[in-house]
């Protein structure tokens, strides 16, 4: 019993001849961190997001969008947000009207929506295998309600798009009834950490 009062007071003695500067310990802690956390500077990442529709290159979108969150205020159908201070697009539950809309292009004061641009929010379909268009020819709501005709079935009943004219508004997407159709990046996409 004695012997633990004496490592008490031991260890309150020692603690008590023993302190660390402010400086000190923000010197062990930024020195420690660098060791933990690499060099992010200039370094991109995928991104697998849309886009709103009239966006320029995707690595210029990085450096020009700036998160302001005008071009969100602006679409009237809810699909834009704001991640990461970058703008996205996410069609679930409404298409995108890229043939008549653009209310966020006009509003964005950077230049990272540019009404030069053709709209594309960079998403393509992708129907899932057990597709009732795949399996026996019996939907096509998907193709029917494509305002740009850029998806079909061929013979074999494989889905084709038409990279040129599909602009990833969505309509195919909002059409499925048997929610088997996505949309997914079409291209690869890079952002800033």
């Amino acid at each position: 019993m004695a012997k633990d009062k004496q490592d008490e007071s031991y260890y309150r003695a020692f603690m008590s001849h023993r302190y660390v500067s402010r400086r000190g310990l923000l010197r062990g802690l930024f020195s420690a961190s660098k060791t933990f956390i690499p060099d992010l500077t200039n370094k991109t990442i995928a991104r697998q997001v849309g886009r709103p529709p009239q966006a320029i290159s995707e690595t210029d979108f990085l450096q020009q969008c700036i998160g302001c969150d005008k071009c969100l205020q602006a679409c009237p159908y809810g699909l834009i947000s704001i991640n990461h201070n970058l703008a996205e697009i996410n069609i679930d539950f409404c298409y995108c009207t890229t043939d008549n809309c653009l209310a966020c292009t006009p509003v964005c004061p950077t230049g990272a929506l540019n009404q030069q641009i053709k709209p594309d929010t960079a998403l393509w379909p992708d129907i899932a295998q057990f597709c009732f268009g795949r399996l026996d020819n019996s939907c096509r709501l998907c193709v029917h309600n494509c305002p740009q005709q850029a998806l079909s079935f061929s013979v074999a009943n494989e889905p084709i798009i038409d990279e040129v004219k599909c602009d990833g508004c969505g309509q195919c997407k909002i059409a499925c009834i048997h929610g088997l159709l996505t949309l997914k990046p079409s291209l690869p996409q890079l952002t800033k950490i």
